[in-house]
């Protein structure tokens, strides 16, 4: 058994739409696959997220980047920052998990221009985001 049926020929407005359909349906995928990308970068926060988020940041630098700022900030108070030299590594005498004492022996310039021996204590806290407090003990 044959199939002798003509084949349906397409009308010059049917051939015409063809193309515009095709690129119809290209652009709409094009168009749902460009906004999941950028959904991915662009993620929303709820405030709960946001203050977890900011909290592990805080705790994080409480625990690894804390001391590097004591330092930072003690050198600020030096009449010469850039002669500063940590002499040990830094001790932490009291830690309480939200509050912490950090100290160092260091060696910086005078106003003589001398090297002099001092110890920096600083008091840290996860309070207000974290805070800071440098104090240059015994120069």
């Amino acid at each position: 058994m044959t199939n002798n049926h003509p084949k349906r020929q397409k009308t010059p407005l049917q051939e015409a739409i063809v193309p515009f359909i095709l690129i119809g349906c290209g652009g709409v995928i094009s168009l749902v696959s460009l906004l999941w990308v950028i959904s991915l970068f662009t993620r929303v926060e709820t405030p709960i997220q946001e203050a977890t988020r900011k909290e592990e940041e805080v705790s994080k630098w409480f625990d690894l980047g804390s001391s590097k700022s004591c330092e930072d900030n003690l050198k600020k108070q030096l009449r010469d920052p850039n002669s500063y030299e940590r002499d040990k590594d830094f001790t932490t005498p009291t830690d309480n998990g939200n509050e912490k004492i950090i100290t160092w022996e260091f060696r910086s310039k005078n106003g003589f221009g001398g090297l002099t021996n001092g110890i920096g204590m600083c008091a840290v806290s996860k309070k207000n985001g974290g805070t800071i407090k440098a104090t240059i003990l015994g120069q």
